[in-house]
């Protein structure tokens, strides 16, 4: 069976021979690239064979990162190669915003969209990008006149590549004075195009068939492609620069539209305290501000085409990778609320570009990877930053000046990822910490949550060799020890961003899952007390093989003398937990 890679390299080259067959086919593309403007030119290409009416496209790790988007079971992705120059032979695999759903932890995806009230602002912005137009009299026309501008500054740029590249193309008997009018009105009329279809504008009233009668000249990969770069990176700088016009009027609106609403803390005119009309009072019941809710619309028309084919898919049930990229506006939504980038590939479309030069992680392709498997690109059982209720610890500082470094040094990636993973006085569970991290990659946040979650006593654990370890949370550090507390025989201390990066690695090595609910801390249990039944005490000796004895008829052990008063819980339950694990094991062996 043939790799997908070669699947979609051949997808490739069909689909290169296709869009400049004649002129529908490279306007059905322009028109696909439109909206993922942000992506490569080979990119794009790749997504009109495979999704032509995709809006907004991004890997499935920015998908859960940025935006807590969940892929839904059985989308197929939309497989693009890694690098330009296809050197690794890898892909990469996008999935539209249509392909995904809203979980609690989503973020609104910015994709923004032309109104009439914005057309003077950006005949504005148009020249102000690429200077001065020969007409401003309407949008239409400043479009057009901005194309012109762009062309003559930045093909310059890319002529050269295709004086180099007409070899075996319907160019190659035309001289240079040619082949450059037919190139600058090509790209032209492809720029002006693909910024009109992204404004919404119906582009048959300014186009006709012969304004693209030549696309058919660019029938090898060297002239389609100095053809197809150099529309797409000058779109993208146009586009780019409207998007930040349009995110820009869209907040003023938005602020307008909350100055408009009316005070209802405002007391009325001319009301007296405790009048006849008033007598009830002006007080109200104050309550909880309503969850924002992302506010995305993720459209996915249906477009007929020959090319579009859905690669080898992946059989129900095959693993995800557990972390997704934003859209279009992304950089402009960042500007405005400190999250965000203007726009990722096209006008909805997030790229990689904006948000770190694509974030894929360099992993190899595997066959097959394309369609998700029998469950939600997530975790079903999530928790934010609120889902640890207990509110921020207030911690000690630890001065690290007055370290005692007489100890030896504890630690190992292997030891701490064991204490790190049996604690059973963390305030979230493990599925809950994996969770939260797939869904917030910002490593302050990370931080907060994990430094949250810690309980705030002096903590003792056994490892699975047998060796007596603890820790103590303080606000810049956890420390470790080796041994009893008071007579530790090694210790360490870690930044809280070293631990977070801990639980960073014990959710990629699939560490992360929960065998048994987490234990209540010693407080928390001290606190449930008064409701423990003997019962329980019972059990709880049994499954912690502590006191095999205190069920015996002959034992005289303090805490079996007091399982059979079945008085003095509170007292039981503070003597289970506080005594030495070395003492509990030698009443044990009592009888």
């Amino acid at each position: 069976m043939a790799r997908k890679y070669d699947l979609i390299t051949e997808l490739y080259n069909r689909t290169c021979k296709t869009v400049v067959s004649n002129p529908q086919n490279w306007q059905a593309f322009l028109t696909s690239a439109c909206r993922n403007y942000k992506l490569r030119f080979d990119e794009q290409l790749l997504v009109f064979a495979q999704r032509p009416d995709a809006t907004a496209v991004l890997e499935i790790e920015r998908w859960n990162g940025t935006f807590g988007r969940w892929v839904n079971k059985g989308a197929t992705g939309i497989a693009v190669f890694d690098d330009v120059n296809r050197s690794r032979q890898r892909l990469v695999h996008y999935f539209d915003i249509s392909d995904t759903h809203e979980s609690r932890f989503s973020r609104p995806v910015p994709i923004w969209s032309m109104k009439p009230e914005y057309e003077e602002e950006i005949i504005e912005t148009l020249e102000s990008t690429f200077g001065e137009l020969k007409s401003r009299a309407d949008l239409a026309s400043a479009i057009l006149s901005a194309a012109e501008n762009a062309a003559e500054d930045n093909l310059p740029d890319y002529t050269r590549d295709l004086f180099y590249g007409t070899n075996d193309s319907f160019l190659e008997e035309l001289d240079e004075d040619n082949i450059s009018l037919i190139y600058r009105k090509a790209v032209t009329n492809s720029v002006a195009f693909m910024i009109m279809a992204r404004l919404g504008m119906d582009t048959a009233q300014y186009f006709e068939r012969e304004d693209f009668e030549d696309i058919i000249n660019f029938n090898t990969p060297q002239t389609l492609n100095a053809l197809g770069f150099a529309t797409s990176d000058i779109a993208e700088m146009g586009l780019a620069e409207i998007s930040k016009t349009v995110m820009s009027l869209e907040k003023q609106n938005r602020i307008i539209a909350e100055n408009r609403k009316p005070d209802y803390n405002v007391v009325k005119e001319n009301q007296t305290e405790r009048s006849p009309n008033n007598d009830r009072t002006d007080l109200h019941d104050a309550g909880r501000l309503q969850t924002a809710q992302p506010d995305i619309t993720g459209a996915a028309g249906s477009t007929d085409g020959t090319l579009r084919t859905d690669e080898s898919e992946v059989p129900e049930g095959e693993p995800q990778d557990s972390v997704l990229q934003s859209p279009d506006e992304l950089q402009a939504e960042r500007a405005s609320d400190g999250s965000g980038t203007d726009g990722d590939r096209a006008d909805g479309t997030p790229d990689e570009r904006t948000v770190g030069e694509r974030g894929r992680g360099g992993e190899p392709e595997s066959d097959g990877y394309d369609e998700l498997g029998s469950q939600d690109q997530q975790h079903k059982k999530q928790s934010s930053g609120s889902g640890v209720e207990a509110g921020s610890l207030r911690l000690d500082y630890y001065d690290r000046s007055n370290e005692d470094k007489s100890l030896p040094f504890f630690g190992g990636d292997d030891t701490i990822r064991e204490i790190l993973g049996t604690t059973p006085h963390l305030k979230a569970s493990k599925d809950e910490i994996r969770a939260f991290f797939e869904a917030h990659a910002e490593k302050d946040a990370r931080i907060s949550f994990i430094k949250n979650i810690f309980n705030n006593d002096y903590t003792e654990v056994i490892l699975s060799d047998d060796r007596r370890v603890g820790y103590k949370t303080y606000q810049n550090v956890l420390q470790f020890w080796e041994g009893s507390y008071l007579s530790r025989t090694a210790q360490s201390f870690y930044d809280w961003g070293v631990v977070a990066d801990h639980f960073e690695a014990m959710r990629l090595l699939g560490e992360l899952q929960d065998k048994m609910k987490p234990l209540p801390s010693m407080d928390g249990q001290m606190s449930l007390t008064p409701s423990l039944s003997l019962c329980s005490i019972r059990l709880r000796l049994t499954e912690l093989n502590l006191l095999n004895c205190s069920t015996s008829p002959i034992c005289r052990c303090p805490i079996s003398l007091m399982l059979k008063r079945d008085t003095d819980l509170s007292r039981l339950a503070a003597l289970l937990f506080l005594l030495p694990i070395s003492s509990r094991r030698t009443r044990s062996s009592i009888n």
